[in-house]
């Protein structure tokens, strides 16, 4: 992600990735793992959810992205099932050796997100 994020940009951004995580229906602590936030931040993570600031961490914005991109790749693959869009972070994936994308994702970070979302983009044909 470019890492000059306006302020308006950040705030969107928040508001959007914590509506994806939940759409997910990921626990929190999976979603601050996923976002590399520390354990602490649950606070932070529901300020997020109401559209409040997001911290300008390039690295946060950056795994953002990432969560944004496989959202989308998702869309793509499943465009008129909701249902499999929801639960294919937590559904066990032979793709990763039987672990969850979002397990993959929250032990690996950012690693594992580049990963998650190159499989996606590769289911896509790309």
């Amino acid at each position: 992600m470019n890492e000059s994020v306006s302020l308006s940009e950040r705030k969107v951004l928040a508001k959007a990735v914590t509506r994806l995580l939940s759409e997910w229906q990921l626990s929190e602590d999976t979603c601050l793992a996923l976002l590399g936030l520390a354990g602490d931040a649950h606070a932070r993570l529901r300020a997020y959810a109401r559209g409040e600031l997001l911290d300008d961490d390039p690295e946060v914005l950056q795994r953002m992205g990432y969560l944004l991109r496989i959202y989308r790749l998702l869309g793509s693959l499943y465009p008129e099932n909701e249902e499999i869009r929801a639960q294919w972070m937590r559904s066990k994936n032979l793709r990763f050796g039987g672990d969850t994308p979002a397990e993959v994702g929250r032990r690996n970070g950012l690693e594992g997100l580049k990963r998650v979302q190159a499989e996606l983009a590769r289911m896509c044909g790309g």
